[in-house]
């Protein structure tokens, strides 16, 4: 889910600190219509940033009503009472000085985003934020229904669902996989959870002593089963009756597929993204968060991904696009890793080869998982 590198972020929404003051003071031309294609965490943060801008109109194209919580889904799974704290209303973030179009992208032509009913919204710069997501019943870790109390109400529901059946499968041992499995092993005890690790043991790729402290806090979980070496076929789901496919995210950018933009797209579908942040081959298309693939950094490991990534190299670079001048800020690498919270109690963390101690990790996510920081970021 990308969420480390986001999550060390707290965000002061101040035109100095996007680096806008320059920018601003400079900016004496007509109104910038700057499309926002996507509501999530992502463009709602780009939204309220830009939109402090003088010179901009900002409009964000969503299907939702709400930014969506999705890295604390698996809690709100296990949780079902926390599940108010999975929404925020785009409302409270945007406050009126972003314009809302509530619907799904349909198309795009070189001026004006199609919207689903048919509505143009036109842009002089447009900024792609729509996200990426898994398919089945791992489609809903990341919220698309339209309101924030259906959203409320589809995490409650497959929570129902979770506790009523024989065995839970979860399929793929990446960050969202071990998170998702760690936190209903602990929630729904005696019931067995399966995980399904391709690989001959957990935490491949990860420094020895995270991978050692991940594998001995999973031993812990009594009635999780870890199949090594496992692929998963939906005609064989090891007989689970709730099973999640944790693997293959895909980019939502089908809507781009047969539009003006369709050269954006490798061959996956995420946004080819150079180190501005622009789009390749245009001048003025962003691309950010999860539907951005930035060449041959391995996903959710990068800059590109990180909400840091707004005020510090999208604002400015939006900017200087609305001035006609050269984008003057690129992307820096951040270091790999994260921390996966398996529980309310338990995390493993590591950036580079620095292994946090497992208290250290926990005290930082496993409780709250950054939920109350991330809340005062969007709506203050």
């Amino acid at each position: 889910l990308a969420q480390a590198a986001f999550h060390r972020v707290h965000l002061h929404l101040h035109p100095l600190k996007f680096g806008m003051g320059c920018g601003a003071s400079k900016f004496s031309g007509p109104i910038t219509n700057v499309v926002i294609c996507g509501g999530g965490i992502v463009g709602a943060l780009a939204a309220k940033a830009l939109s402090l801008h003088p010179g901009f109109k900002v409009t964000v194209i969503s299907p939702t009503d709400y930014v969506d919580f999705c890295w604390a889904t698996p809690r709100h799974l296990a949780s079902p009472g926390e599940v108010a704290q999975q929404t925020v209303k785009l409302s409270e973030v945007l406050k009126g000085r972003a314009t809302v179009v509530h619907g799904a992208a349909s198309g795009v032509k070189d001026s004006a985003v199609t919207v689903a009913d048919g509505v143009e919204v036109p842009y002089d710069i447009l900024i792609l934020a729509t996200g990426a997501g898994y398919s089945g019943n791992a489609g809903m870790l990341k919220g698309s229904v339209a309101t924030a109390e259906e959203r409320q109400r589809e995490v409650k529901e497959m929570s129902e669902r979770i506790g009523k059946a024989n065995k839970v499968l979860v399929v793929g041992a990446g960050f969202t996989g071990l998170e998702l499995a760690g936190e209903l092993a602990e929630a729904f005890n005696p019931k067995p959870i399966v995980l399904a690790c391709s690989q001959p043991e957990l935490g491949v790729g990860m420094p020895a002593g995270a991978q050692k402290q991940l594998q001995a806090a999973m031993k812990k979980l009594s009635n999780l089963e870890i199949k090594y070496g496992t692929k998963v076929t939906p005609e064989d789901e090891l007989g689970a009756d709730e099973v999640f496919y944790c693997t293959g995210m895909q980019p939502r950018t089908d809507f781009l597929k047969s539009s003006s933009l369709a050269s954006v797209l490798d061959d996956r579908g995420f946004v080819k993204t150079g180190p501005t942040l622009l789009a390749e081959g245009t001048e003025n298309v962003f691309a950010i968060g999860d539907c951005a693939s930035p060449g041959a950094v391995p996903h959710g490991q990068s800059f590109y991904h990180s909400s840091k990534a707004i005020p510090k190299v999208l604002v400015p670079n939006v900017v200087a696009v609305a001035l006609k001048q050269k984008p003057p800020r690129q992307c820096p690498k951040v270091p790999t890793g994260g921390i996966v919270a398996l529980g309310k109690k338990t995390a493993v963390g590591h950036f580079n080869s620095t292994v946090l101690p497992g208290f250290v990790g926990a005290k930082m996510k496993a409780g709250d998982l950054f939920r109350g920081k991330t809340r005062k970021a969007l709506v203050k």
